[in-house]
C-alpha cells in the first residue's frame, strides 16, 4: 500500500477524496490522512454540509466533532422545516376580493416620463394616474381640480401619510403644483387645488386635451355623476409651502413669549 502522499499549499479536498481509497480500513483511514495533511491551511473555509468536501475535511480534523453536530442539527432542523411547509399555502397570503365594477372611466394619455422618471416610486405614479382620471372629466380646460386627500386615500387604498408623501414627490419633481384651500370661518384646510403641469402630459397634448365627443344639447354631466365642489364661495388659496409655515406661526408665538431673546414679531404670520 502507497501511503507516500504529501499535502501541499494546491493541493484540494478533491485530491484527497481521490486518495481516501489508498487506505486500509477506516479507522486506519482518519489517522493517517490527519498525520498525512497536518493542520488545516490559512484562509480555510469550511465547505457546506453533506457534501464529500465536508467529510473529507471532517475526517482531517480540520472541523471538529462539535461543529459536525451543530452542522447537522442545523441541517436536520431546516430540512424537517422544509419538509412540514413546503406544500402549504402561505398563512399570510392576502385574500383576494371581488373585481372593481367597470365604470367606463379610463385615464387620458400621459407623458412616459412618468414611467421613466427614476425618482418616482411606484405609489406616486399610480397616485399620478388617479389625479388625472379625476382631472379629465372635471378640470380639462384649466387641468386644475380640487381635491382632498380624504378623496385620494379611498381612491388608492392608502393612508394619509402615504398619499401626502406621493403628491410631495410630484411636486418636487415638478410635475404638479399645489394649493391648499383655506376655509372663511374656521380658516383650516377644506381641501387642496392641484394643478397639473406640462411634464405630465404627452408632447401633443402640452397645450390642451382634445374635445369629448358630446351630443350636442345634451345636459354635460348627471347630477348624480357631478364633482363635488370644494371652494364654493371662491376661498382664497394659499401655496402649499407657505401654508406649513402659518401652521407654525402658533409655535413661533408660543417660543416668544417663552424666550425672552425672541421678542420679535415672526416673520411667516400672515
Amino acid at each position: 500500500m502507497n501511503c507516500n502522499l504529501r499535502y501541499s499549499e494546491s493541493a484540494s479536498l478533491a485530491h484527497l477524496a481521490d486518495s481516501w481509497n489508498a487506505f486500509g480500513r477506516h479507522a486506519d483511514r482518519t489517522s493517517a490522512l490527519r498525520e498525512l495533511v497536518g493542520p488545516a491551511p490559512i484562509g480555510f473555509a469550511k465547505p457546506a454540509y453533506a457534501t464529500p468536501q465536508y467529510a473529507i475535511a471532517l475526517r482531517c480534523g480540520w472541523i471538529s466533532e462539535i461543529e459536525a453536530e451543530t452542522d447537522r442539527a442545523m441541517h436536520d432542523e431546516r430540512r424537517l422545516r422544509s419538509l412540514q411547509t413546503c406544500h402549504r399555502h402561505s398563512l399570510y397570503e392576502k385574500p383576494r376580493t371581488a373585481p372593481s365594477k367597470d365604470t367606463g372611466a379610463y385615464v387620458p394619455e400621459m407623458s412616459v416620463r412618468l414611467e421613466d422618471d427614476p425618482n418616482l416610486t411606484d405609489g406616486a405614479r399610480r397616485c399620478a394616474r388617479k389625479l388625472a382620471e379625476y382631472t379629465y372629466p372635471h378640470a380639462r380646460a384649466l387641468r386644475a381640480s380640487e381635491i382632498t386627500v380624504t378623496y385620494l386615500m379611498r381612491a388608492l387604498g392608502k393612508c394619509r401619510r402615504t398619499v401626502q408623501r406621493y403628491l410631495r414627490i410630484l411636486e418636487r419633481e415638478g410635475y404638479i403644483h399645489v394649493e391648499v384651500i383655506q376655509g372663511e370661518s374656521t380658516r383650516m384646510c377644506i381641501g387642496l387645488l392641484i394643478q397639473l403641469l406640462q411634464p405630465f402630459f404627452a408632447r401633443h397634448h402640452k397645450q390642451k386635451w382634445p374635445q369629448s365627443l358630446a351630443i350636442p344639447g345634451v345636459t354635460k354631466m348627471s347630477l348624480k355623476k357631478s364633482p363635488v365642489i370644494i371652494n364654493k364661495g371662491g376661498h382664497p388659496t394659499i401655496p402649499r409651502r407657505l401654508w406649513a409655515l402659518k401652521c407654525m406661526d402658533g409655535v413661533f408665538r408660543a417660543l416668544t413669549r417663552t424666550l425672552p431673546l425672541l421678542q420679535q414679531p415672526s416673520t411667516a404670520s400672515f
